[in-house]
């Protein structure tokens, strides 16, 4: 499930600077009067800023966007107030693999960020896009928000665990930050914008670096071992309350995953004393919040599999994700360099031949696996095996 974030505000101050005051001698005191007198002259009507307790003036350059378009901000002085920054902020962006920072990817073309200052209610104002100079404004209380989306035609899931484990990062969630309602949903990641936050050059111009970590989607091919499997035939009359259907999944590439958001079991027999699912192994490892517990997950039970008729078939359904489409809710499956790349969806199902009011004599079996891609299409990956009452 996606989490709903509170958003935490460090409250450091960069540079904080106390006023010292030594109340020893009026000599000492008329000299700090002087002294007042000469800082105001100097700074005219920039010295309030500059001289309360928690507030540090930095000086903003202008600078040019290098990808993306948006509000971009003018120059100016930039500051800090108890720990919170307004003012102009140049966004640095690289995005690295889920498996490793040694491989890097670039926006807008691997990825793309949208950065968004929060609006009245459920709002979210733009305020630029990638990497460009922003305008932070005292009102967004040192918090600003980075949708990540991935542009078409390229393969790659946000990864919200690893990219929360930044400092500047405080949570995420899915939500359409757009004014368009019909718009579909973004990973939206909170930015804290505290003096730890952001690096100052030789511009005077802070930069506030953001990571997102992507995990790259493979395709997923579903296959059967009859070696690990129950017999298929010769069942008989008598109930069989255990049978096992080896199915297991294979990555086509290392340092890959796929999201998995449903599983289903369908027989052609709608009759539930002749066939019932037990149990489907869920291999799944990991998800948007992390590890998941216990990683794999590994046999779910049949008070969360739903069974249901449709036609001549019954589906049996394992629900991973709120709905089948929804990226923000799936299981991962993931395949690392060095790593055995089999991933088991064995089933234990119940037959009964003899139960049947029709006698078929053949009960055809398949697991389906949704697989969600990038782009928010369910893939199924299917495989289908025949258990028969006698030999054939």
């Amino acid at each position: 499930m996606a989490q709903q974030i509170n958003p935490l505000l460090h409250n450091r101050s960069f540079h904080e600077k106390m006023l010292h005051r030594n109340s020893k001698g009026m000599g000492v005191a008329a000299g700090v009067v002087i002294g007042a007198i000469v800082v105001i002259v100097v700074l005219g009507g920039a010295w309030a800023a500059g001289l309360v307790f928690g507030t540090t003036t930095v000086s903003v350059t202008q600078s040019t966007s290098s990808t993306g378009t948006g509000n971009t901000a003018t120059g100016g002085n930039g500051q800090f107030i108890n720990g919170e920054y307004a003012g102009g902020v140049n966004t640095a962006v690289t995005g690295y693999d889920h498996f490793g920072t040694g491989t890097t990817y670039s926006a807008p073309t691997n990825f793309g960020v949208t950065w968004y200052e929060k609006g009245t209610g459920s709002t979210y104002n733009q305020i630029g896009v990638n990497t460009q100079l922003i305008q932070i404004s005292q009102a967004d209380s040192g918090t600003i928000y980075a949708a990540v989306t991935i542009p078409s035609g390229q393969s790659y899931y946000p990864d919200p665990a690893a990219t929360e484990i930044s400092q500047c990062v405080t949570g995420w969630q899915y939500v359409n930050p757009t004014s368009n309602t019909a718009a579909t949903p973004e990973f939206v990641f909170t930015v804290n914008l505290s003096s730890s936050c952001l690096t100052i050059g030789s511009s005077g111009t802070p930069t506030l670096t953001f990571a997102p970590r992507l995990m790259a989607q493979s395709t997923m091919t579903m296959s059967f071992s009859s070696s690990q499997s129950s017999s298929l035939v010769s069942f008989g009359t008598t109930p069989n309350n255990n049978v096992i259907l080896a199915w297991y999944g294979t990555l086509a590439t290392a340092s890959t995953g796929v999201e998995i958001t449903q599983v289903q079991i369908v027989a052609n027999t709608t009759n539930l004393a002749v066939f019932g699912v037990n149990s489907i192994n869920n291999p799944a490892s990991y998800s948007n919040n992390g590890a998941t517990n216990p990683s794999p997950i590994g046999l779910v039970g049949s008070s969360s599999i739903i069974p249901s008729a449709s036609g001549s078939n019954e589906d049996y359904t394992y629900n991973i994700a709120n709905k089948i489409n929804d990226p923000s809710s799936g299981d991962f499956i993931t395949y690392a360099s060095g790593t055995i790349n089999s991933f088991a969806f064995t089933t234990s199902v119940a037959v009964d031949f003899g139960a049947q009011t029709v006698t078929t004599g053949h009960i055809t079996v398949e697991v389906i696996v949704y697989v969600l891609l990038p782009n928010g299409t369910p893939s199924a990956i299917t495989n289908t095996q025949t258990l028969a009452e006698n030999s054939s």
